[in-house]
């Protein structure tokens, strides 16, 4: 039953970025990308530090996660979006 709920989530996904003009696989590849990069971030930090990535608590992670996205993440000057 899983598996079918799934499969019609894959689908309707599938259908949204048809109608959006997405390239499905395109994105894929970039999460994939993004994914990759940053948990190689979380992979640095725990050689940097002399540890196994075994050795690292959950919470250690999801916060060097945060901080590979943090440093992803353009930085917005608000100050140009107020209006004058």
């Amino acid at each position: 039953m899983l598996k079918d709920a799934q499969g019609d989530i894959l689908f309707v996904i599938a259908n949204l970025a048809r109608f959006h003009g997405v390239q499905l696989e395109e994105a894929l590849r970039g999460t994939n990308t993004k994914f990759l990069r940053r948990f190689a971030h979380i992979e640095q930090h725990a050689r940097n530090s002399g540890r196994s990535l075994t050795e690292l608590k959950l919470e250690q992670m999801e916060e060097l996660w945060q901080d590979a996205k943090q440093t992803e993440r353009p930085t917005v000057d608000r100050r140009k979006e107020l209006p004058r």
